[in-house]
């Protein structure tokens, strides 16, 4: 499972406001430096930001709608 950077960095502001456990951002970089770890840490940069305008619009299918 891949945990983009920015993620990473967003735990960290509700960590220190003691919205979720301090221990989150320790337990999940543990987790990702584990050999043969289930997570893995996905870089996002520009890069990665402009991969969709190479994809043509007409190749990506509509969503279904789902009404709940």
């Amino acid at each position: 499972m891949g945990i983009r950077s920015p993620f990473i960095a967003e735990i960290v502001y509700p960590a220190e406001k003691g919205c979720i456990a301090p221990a989150t951002l320790d337990r999940l970089l543990r987790a990702i430096e584990r050999e043969n770890a289930v997570l893995v840490e996905i870089p996002f940069d520009r890069h990665v930001a402009l991969a969709p305008r190479k994809v043509e619009r007409s190749q990506i299918p509509d969503l279904p709608r789902i009404i709940s």
